[in-house]
Order: structure tokens, then C-alpha cells, then sequence
């Protein structure tokens, strides 16, 4: 193996110097295939001392790191030696795949998170906290941006952000939703079939049509308000899927996640108050993201990544160590980061109603990602539960953004305190929520996107990627239906606080399912 990947150097190494430097890297995998980032994040894992160039010690070293993945290690063997010799560039393309499979072992790979601030929360001082909370976390910047109201409104990025919450909101009439009949009648006492037969079954939209009292701003929202699980008028029927009775007239009548309305407006209606009709007599023709921006008329996007084995969160140094990593298989299309998905609201008073996607509640999340002690089982559920901080910024602990910032509301620049709907900040609770995320929010293709790409060259079909990022329920592996004691459920439900090599194989075992 050792010859065999000393010729490998010498191809690479054109100038014959004993030292590959980024040039001759570049040259000769973005030849066979491999994409410029992957490249550089490759050279970085190589580059042991950081001098800008890698020795054949280091090379060699990094093959090293293969005897924790040998199963990786024989196929790539095999390959090579069908290949023919280093100057194939089929060998090159596998000992690219080899070299990828080498950087995901010495911790190369990265979580890759979509996160944004919220629009009651768009503030140029919240932003200056997120950022120097990142820098403090070792979480990097990839990219940033703002999208405006007009544009999440015109182009429906929050409903399809928040779809599943959405389709029973809006866009479903409420008396074709798929209720769960039985747990529908142990909350209300009465039969699904008796309601619908008797037209008492409204999505929140036909509710407002349906009733003039509740077609007032703010009315729906105030009687949603008044349901509880406690009062049995409110439950959960599944996640992001709530049903609320609400009596008009002495009738029972019963509406579909009626919050969804009143949190919509708050990401695409513009603030008055803050509206500024007098056009820039001068504008910069390149002005990056607006310090003037007000809030309530756009969300302020970052697309983040931190190592999966290196970040640490917990407040109080408990150091918890990362899952194990399973071996990483060659794939078609190698990767050396993923990309990186979240839920809205949560009223006051009482559990929270929403499904919420990407949000540390504890009612709502599996039991595996609760930690009332901040023992993450995940870096990614440490970088959600204590970078980010759970759902009700009041349970935050100490140094959480959520926290900071609703501690802090009046000189960050909001016009109210935070609480669990408006909670300052969100972030994808998976590196597939992600991925969903950027498709949605940067329109990007699968093809695309780094995640994308590799959740294609494991063999997961376009399609199925596409149909995944609405969270569907989706047929579990053995493995996941044996731990949740349900043969099908939420796609994010099973992918939620992997980190990025686990959420990978879970996509794969879920495909194949």
C-alpha cells in the first residue's frame, strides 16, 4: 500500500519538489472530477503543520488515519489496482475518494448549518452578537445574506419552510386533512367522521371565512390562544399538526394550526413604523447587508459549518465526546463538508403548539435530543441546545444566543421582548434540514449543493431528496422503527441532532427501506 501511494505523491507532485503544494493538488483532482471545495478542505486536512505545502510524510500520515476504516481502505485498494497504475486517472479519481474517506476519519468533514435572524430580530446589534458568538464557538461563515419580505411572501420560502405546518394551515381544506380518528376522539369526545359529515372541520383559513368574528386581525390568534391540552380543547395529532376547538354559537367547530396565520404575517408584512417610502437619492450600487434594515422586513441568513469533533458548548465544561464515527465508504462524487432545516412558533402559556422543526423544544423533540443538563449527545445538538439555546430563550443556558439576545432586547434594537414564537434566531437541525433549507431559501439543486451531491453519489435519487424536504412520512429503516416504535414516521423526526456521517448512513438505510 505504502508504494503504491508514494507513486500516487509523485504523480501529484509535477514539479518533482518532494512537496505538493495547492496548485498541483488542484490540478490534478479538479481533473478527475473532484470540486473545488472539497480540494481545498482536502489540503487542509493534509496540511498537518500548516505551511502551505504537503510533505510525503504528511501525505502518507493521512492514509494512515484509513486503519479506522478498512473497510473503506480494501475497496479502494481493489480499485487502484484495477486501475492500472498512478498515471490512470481512474486511479486518481480513487485515491481521491481514498484521500476523502482519510479527511472524513481525521475529523475533515464538516457540520454544515443554515441559521437566520429572524425578522422581529434583524437588528445590525443582534447580528454583531451572532457573529462574535460564532467566532467565539470556532463556527465559520461561509456565506450571509438577506431576503426580504416581498420575496419570502411572493416566492413562499416560509411555506415551504415550515410545509408541513403550512399544508394543514392553508393549503389543505381542513375536512380532507388525515386526522388520527381515535386520538382525535380521546381529546374531544366525539367522532372525526360525525365532524366532517357535519361540516364542522375547518383548515385555519376557511375558519376565518367561515366566522366574520374571527376575520378581525389578531381574533383567530386570541381564540387559538384560548385552546389547552389541559382544557382538552387543543392536541397534537402529529408533528407540526395541531387541531383546536373553538365554539362558535354553542357549536363545537374545529380548526387546523390556526397559529400558522399570525406567524406568517410576522416574516412577510412589512412594519409600518419602520417603513421608509422616500427613495436612497444616493444608493450604493454594491451596499452588502443593510445595517438599516428594520425589523419586520427580512430574515438575515448565514450558512455555517463547525467541526463535528472539535465543538464544544457545554457551559459547564463537561466535555461530552462526540458519537463514534462508522467507516466512511468511497462514494461516486466525494465530499469533504456537507451543507446544511425549523419550526415556528410557540405561543405563551403552556406547551408550545407547533411542530417545530429545527428548535431545541423539549416537548417536541425526541427523547434523545432532550437534555435538560446540557449533556448534547451530538455536536449538533450541542451546537442547537448551546449555541443556540431551546425554543424559549427564559430556559436558555448561560451564553446561548436565544439567551443573550432576549436578555438584552432593548439595546439590541427590538421593539419587544422575546419570548417562544419570537425567539430571535433559527438554525436547521440537521445537516439534511440544511441541505432542505438552502434548496428552499437559495434555490439551489441537490446537484448543487455539497450534501446534495453526496446524498446523490450514495445513490438517494433527485427525487426522493426533493420529496424528503417537505418531511414527508417516510417508511424507517429496521433500526430507526425499533428505536421509535413506529414503522413510518418524519424523515427530520429520524434524521434530527445526527451529526453529518450518521445523518448521511441514516439516509441511505431510510432510502432503502
Amino acid at each position: 500500500m505504502a508504494e503504491r501511494m508514494n507513486a500516487i505523491f509523485d504523480q501529484i507532485d509535477a514539479d518533482k519538489s518532494g512537496e505538493i503544494d495547492p496548485t498541483e493538488l488542484m490540478m490534478h483532482l479538479l481533473g478527475v472530477g473532484q470540486e473545488h471545495e472539497s480540494v481545498s478542505a482536502l489540503f487542509k486536512v493534509l496540511d498537518k503543520d500548516g505551511n502551505g505545502l504537503i510533505s510525503r510524510e504528511e501525505f502518507l500520515a493521512g492514509f494512515a488515519k484509513m486503519g479506522e476504516v478498512s473497510e473503506a481502505l480494501a475497496a479502494v485498494q481493489t480499485e487502484v489496482a484495477a486501475a492500472g497504475g498512478p498515471d490512470n486517472a481512474a486511479d486518481l479519481n480513487s485515491a481521491a475518494a481514498l484521500i476523502q474517506g482519510a479527511a472524513a476519519a481525521a475529523g475533515g468533514v464538516m457540520n454544515t448549518a443554515f441559521v437566520f435572524a429572524k425578522p422581529h430580530a434583524n437588528t445590525p446589534a443582534v447580528l454583531d452578537v451572532i457573529k462574535a458568538k460564532f467566532g467565539e464557538k470556532a463556527i465559520n461563515i461561509v456565506k450571509e445574506g438577506d431576503v426580504t419580505g416581498e420575496d419570502i411572501d411572493s416566492k413562499g420560502y416560509i411555506d415551504q419552510h415550515y410545509y408541513a405546518i403550512a399544508e394543514k394551515s392553508t393549503l389543505t381544506s381542513g375536512k380532507d386533512l388525515p386526522v388520527d380518528a381515535a386520538k382525535f376522539e380521546g381529546a374531544f369526545e366525539e367522532k372525526w367522521e360525525t365532524v366532517v359529515a357535519e361540516g364542522r372541520a375547518f383548515n385555519a383559513l376557511e375558519f376565518s371565512k367561515n366566522f366574520a368574528q374571527f376575520q378581525e386581525a389578531g381574533a383567530l390568534d386570541t381564540a387559538w390562544d384560548a385552546t389547552s391540552v389541559d382544557k382538552k380543547t387543543r392536541v397534537k395529532l402529529g408533528g407540526g399538526f395541531y387541531c383546536g376547538q373553538i365554539e362558535v354559537e354553542g357549536v363545537k367547530n374545529y380548526t387546523f394550526n390556526a397559529f400558522f396565520m399570525t406567524m406568517r404575517g410576522k416574516f412577510t408584512v412589512r412594519d409600518a413604523e419602520h417603513s421608509n417610502p422616500e427613495p436612497d437619492s444616493n444608493p450604493d450600487p454594491d451596499p452588502g447587508p443593510n445595517p438599516d434594515q428594520a425589523p419586520g422586513t427580512s430574515i438575515h441568513y448565514y450558512v455555517v459549518e463547525f467541526d463535528p469533533k472539535k465543538l464544544s458548548c457545554d457551559p459547564h465544561g463537561q466535555n461530552t465526546p462526540a458519537r463514534s464515527w462508522v467507516p466512511v465508504r468511497p462514494l461516486a462524487a466525494p465530499q469533504a463538508r456537507p451543507l446544511a432545516r425549523g419550526c415556528p412558533w410557540a405561543r405563551g402559556g403552556g406547551p408550545s403548539p407547533p411542530g417545530c422543526r429545527g428548535e431545541a423544544e423539549a416537548a417536541l423533540m425526541p427523547a434523545q435530543s432532550r437534555r435538560r443538563h446540557h449533556l448534547w449527545p451530538s455536536r449538533w445538538a450541542d451546537f442547537r441546545g448551546s449555541v443556540l439555546g431551546p425554543t424559549d430563550p427564559k430556559d436558555a443556558p448561560e451564553g446561548a444566543l436565544r439567551g443573550i439576545i432576549a436578555a438584552g432586547w432593548e439595546g439590541l434594537g427590538l421593539k419587544a421582548e422575546c419570548n417562544g414564537g419570537d425567539n430571535a434566531v433559527h438554525a436547521s437541525a440537521s445537516p439534511f434540514e440544511g441541505l432542505a433549507e438552502r434548496m428552499n431559501w437559495l434555490a439551489l439543486a441537490p446537484a448543487d449543493d455539497v450534501f446534495g451531491k453526496v446524498l446523490l453519489a450514495a445513490g438517494i435519487p433527485e427525487e426522493t431528496i426533493k420529496k424528503w424536504s417537505s418531511d414527508p412520512q417516510v417508511t424507517y429503516d429496521a433500526d430507526t422503527a425499533t428505536k421509535t416504535g413506529k414503522e413510518k414516521g418524519s424523515i427530520f423526526d429520524a434524521l434530527e441532532d445526527l451529526d453529518y456521517q450518521e445523518c448521511l448512513d441514516k439516509c441511505v438505510a431510510i432510502s432503502k427501506a
